[in-house]
């Protein structure tokens, strides 16, 4: 099973199989694991997220360390870190 990414712009990241990630979402230095779905209009920055992460349309993820602070798991380096299975807030 590939991944799809399909009118969105992918830049120095990496991605396992079946991820998806719908138009006009951003992914910038990520790496996103088996079956992770990014909605439309999605950012994700400086992060790492699981298997079976689902991040909704419009979610920012990597874009407010404060914010990001307060709602996932950040590393000493400032990468954000999402669990397994984990949902990201609506935005």
């Amino acid at each position: 099973q590939g991944s799809r990414m399909t009118g969105a712009t992918w830049r120095n990241s990496g991605r396992s199989p079946g991820v998806i990630v719908a138009s006009h979402a951003l992914v910038e230095a990520a790496v996103l694991l088996q079956d992770v779905w990014g909605g439309e209009g999605a950012i994700v920055r400086r992060a790492i997220l699981d298997k079976h992460v689902f991040v909704p349309p419009g979610a920012r993820i990597g874009c407010n360390p404060e914010d990001d602070k307060r709602r996932f798991t950040m590393s000493p380096a400032g990468i954000t870190v999402l669990g397994k299975g984990q949902t990201v807030p609506n935005p």
